[in-house]
């Protein structure tokens, strides 16, 4: 796991209790540890999440995260890619369902085509109908 979090990402730890890390813990209003943030290099927090997760649910939340922090940078084709390999790699983790949702989002946005949209939210309501991800697409549902 540790060379999949390092060939994504620049790991930095924290001690939220040491003094010295005073202000970056209230710079980011750190109020649980662990918390996992995805930074751009310029600070801005992209993604984050808090608690301990084992390696199998910690994996498809990195790649998810780094899925958001593409989208939210207009990186969409590298957002879409982030999302599938999560549809893919961790079909059953607890994101997927969002994954799918947000790889729709980013395609669509990247080509402005309707069947983009429409096929995926399609997707999304096939593979995970019962998800909160399906029902925020569910105004295109007859």
């Amino acid at each position: 796991m540790t060379s999949a979090i390092a060939d994504r990402v620049i790991p930095v730890k924290i001690k939220p209790m040491d003094s010295a890390n005073h202000a970056i813990v209230q710079r980011y209003q750190q109020v649980w540890t662990p918390t996992i943030m995805l930074l751009s290099p310029e600070g801005q927090a992209l993604h984050e999440w808090n608690g301990y997760l084992p390696p199998d649910l910690y994996l498809p939340q990195l790649v998810f995260g780094l899925g958001k922090a593409a989208l939210k940078q207009d990186r969409l084709g590298e957002a879409a890619e982030c999302f599938d390999e999560v549809i893919t790699k961790y079909p059953t983790s607890d994101v997927a369902a969002d994954a799918c949702y947000w790889a729709v989002v980013a395609r669509y946005k990247g080509s402005h085509e309707a069947e983009d949209l429409l096929g995926g939210w399609q997707k999304l309501q096939s593979r995970y109908p019962q998800s909160v991800a399906r029902i925020k697409q569910s105004f295109t549902e007859s």
